[in-house]
């Protein structure tokens, strides 16, 4: 039972004010003499990261080549995208929604300390199997990004040396288990030693956002190297936008871990 004033009212941007950074800093004396500014820009950064998936972008020029499409299949392409994208939207939405109704109010944001707490939200619906509902989600979740994006490194990383860059192929398969082989050990090293996962996945997240700026810029100049028919001015203009958008939060990023 959300109030839908407060979720509208949600839905008009705004950038971290003073009062929001002081509620996330908790009692402990590192985060308390810490920049809680840095903190809020790492979340957003975080947070870009997770829905403006440059690499994402990056990788649907392999796939196009790879399916054999051509331009007969762009309307094919463009309800696609509409449809992930919509399904994605409606799904985020009620995640923000039903976690602002169930803990706003009932939890300090001090006391969000790892992702069994916001589990919470889901006990008005499953009760006692928030919990497990809740794990078997982030598993889910986890385990379908670590693999696609591990996917997209394979791919990539055999185009780059030459070798056979199909999704098939062994090449790739073998860059892929590479990669996931290198994210398992950071991942169990931080689990193995006293960190704060809850910090180490968000700044691990926003470092992503440090490589976007070269992989927009290497969708711009593929954009200008196609004849101006091929491709109309307002996809041009987005694309220099996302590049801007990509290159500032870089450098925020960047200075915030610094």
């Amino acid at each position: 039972a959300p109030d839908w004033s407060e979720v509208i009212g949600g839905l008009v941007p705004s950038l971290p004010t003073p009062e929001a950074d002081a509620a996330l800093a908790s009692d402990s004396e590192a985060i308390a003499n810490s920049d809680n500014a840095s903190i809020a820009w790492l979340s957003m950064a975080a947070l870009v990261a997770t829905t403006f998936s440059v690499a994402g972008a990056f990788y649907q020029s392999y796939q196009v080549k790879e399916k054999g499409w051509k331009r007969d299949n762009l309307s094919t392409g463009f309800l696609d995208v509409f449809v992930g994208i919509s399904s994605l939207a409606l799904i985020t939405g009620m995640i923000y929604v039903t976690a602002a109704t169930a803990l706003h109010g009932n939890i300090a944001p001090k006391d969000l300390t790892d992702a069994s707490v916001v589990a919470l939200s889901l006990e008005p619906l499953f009760g006692s199997w928030a919990r497990i509902v809740f794990s078997i989600g982030i598993f889910a979740g986890a385990a379908s990004s670590f693999l696609v994006n591990a996917l997209i490194g394979g791919v990539v990383f055999c185009d780059a040396i030459g070798t056979d860059c199909r999704v098939s192929s062994q090449p790739v398969r073998r860059a892929t288990i590479a990669a996931l082989l290198a994210g398992w050990a950071v991942a169990s090293l931080a689990a193995l030693t006293d960190v704060d996962l809850v910090s180490f996945i968000v700044i691990a997240q926003s470092l992503t956002v440090l490589c976007f700026p070269l992989l927009a810029g290497v969708i711009v100049w593929q954009l200008h190297t196609l004849d101006r028919k091929d491709v109309a001015w307002p996809i041009r203009v987005l694309a220099w936008i996302g590049l801007a958008v990509v290159i500032a939060l870089s450098l925020k990023t960047l200075s915030g871990l610094i």
